[in-house]
């Protein structure tokens, strides 16, 4: 028999009307274009409903008109057709070893300008932050951008991100060791009410990917390899996965090999990021290299080989560097078997440069994941996800996921909707 619960309370109007608005607001992300129609039939509420709602939006300034829809072949009167306003602004910073960026974009994610930083490499933290805020200062102020339309800032950097903002550890940017005050130098820069956002770089690129799935459901794995840094972003059901303290995404530090001598940055041995680094790299070239003395790696004997300049060679059939290439298949095997014991994905998502990955990483990949026995389908071993290379440069990965994240901690405002 059922029981009517007297603790839980009816809905309100007011509740219904503000959950209208919400879900109206949502569809306009992106960039998209949307009539009154449109929205009526995917929200699923009267065409006088929505148009009370764009109406409020209109007023707030969030949403512009877009004129009117093309003609069909009946004839008949246009629609009036809405989108986001392109006169609000987000900003993203990405700080990491050979580039910092700028980036501005609109709430419709047209990208409005990019600026490089230049001659930053010897400076710390604090002198990256106070340059970079100076030359959004003076990107504003060239367009004619007052501060005040700028209303979120995303700052980007490798290394782990702690819960209260700010790179706590970087092994690729030693200097920024301590908490940097990232937010006062921006709300300096740009006002108080600006909304500013510091986040590990997997999760910023992984949140790209969450911007092409745009909100639907699934689980993905994205997996960033930037130099020495190796970052993920879990995403379920459309959102992304943080965990105790934001570490989630931390994925270079699962343990994968107990014997390593080698103590990772974070303190422990065996990281992920150890095995895969470039001095590993290096030094499986010194002592291997005379087991293939013509390798072409030998031209890059008085640097650190990269896993760049590895894939290049083992592409172009060089014994040496495919033997390479094999056991950074095998070590993230080790490591990818260990997540989907943990979360299962449908996808993994290589970005960085193992989506550059020659066939000889891909095919050792696949055989060293169907060794476990469980990864069956209808009784025959299977790949346990869809396995894609996400080769799209960083930049590009950095802006469309600060744009991702951003506009979803904006649209979460209860004042957007009352």
């Amino acid at each position: 028999m059922l029981h009517y619960n007297k603790s839980v309370p009816a809905a309100r109007p007011s509740d219904l009307k503000l959950n209208n608005r919400r879900q109206i607001l949502e569809l306009f992300k992106f960039g998209a274009v949307r009539s009154v129609a449109g929205l009526a039939a995917e929200v699923g509420v009267s065409r006088q409903t929505v148009m009370k709602s764009i109406q409020f939006f209109l007023e707030k300034g969030i949403i512009v008109s877009d004129g009117k829809a093309d003609s069909g072949s009946m004839g008949g009167k246009r629609a009036e057709l809405f989108k986001l306003t392109g006169d609000q602004y987000l900003l993203s910073l990405v700080a990491v070893p050979d580039m910092v960026a700028i980036t501005l974009v609109n709430f419709r994610c047209e990208i409005i300008e990019s600026r490089d930083l230049k001659d930053i490499d010897d400076l710390d933290g604090e002198a990256v932050m106070k340059a970079a805020t100076e030359e959004c200062g003076r990107m504003l102020s060239e367009r004619g951008i007052a501060p005040g339309q700028v209303r979120g800032v995303c700052v980007t950097g490798t290394g782990i991100v702690g819960p209260e903002g700010g790179a706590s550890q970087s092994a690729l940017f030693p200097a920024w060791n301590t908490r940097l005050p990232i937010e006062k130098y921006f709300h300096k820069c740009l006002g108080s009410g600006v909304r500013v956002t510091v986040e590990s770089l997997g999760k910023v690129c992984g949140s790209a990917v969450l911007h092409d799935l745009d909100g639907h459901a699934g689980r993905v794995a994205t997996v960033l390899t930037y130099r020495d840094d190796i970052s993920a972003c879990l995403i379920a059901g459309g959102r992304i996965l943080q965990g105790r303290d934001d570490y989630a995404s931390e994925f270079g530090h699962m343990t994968v090999a107990l014997g390593d001598d080698e103590v990772c940055s974070c303190g422990s041995r065996g990281c992920l990021e150890r095995q895969l680094c470039r001095t590993r790299f290096h030094k499986l070239y010194l002592e291997n290299r005379q087991r293939f003395p013509e390798s072409s790696l030998a031209a890059l004997c008085g640097r650190e080989v990269s896993i760049r300049d590895v894939f290049d060679a083992s592409g172009a059939g060089d014994p040496m560097a495919r033997w390479m290439s094999e056991y950074a298949a095998g070590i993230y095997a080790i490591a990818l078997r260990n997540l989907m014991l943990l979360f299962p994905p449908d996808r993994v998502v290589f970005q960085g440069d193992y989506a550059h990955a020659d066939p000889a990483f891909i095919e050792a990949l696949k055989a060293d994941l169907l060794t476990f026995r469980g990864f069956l389908r209808d009784g025959v071993p299977a790949m346990p996800f869809e396995l894609e290379m996400d080769d799209r440069p960083l930049r590009t990965l950095c802006t469309l996921g600060a744009y991702t994240l951003l506009i979803d901690s904006l649209f979460a405002d209860e004042e957007n909707y009352e």
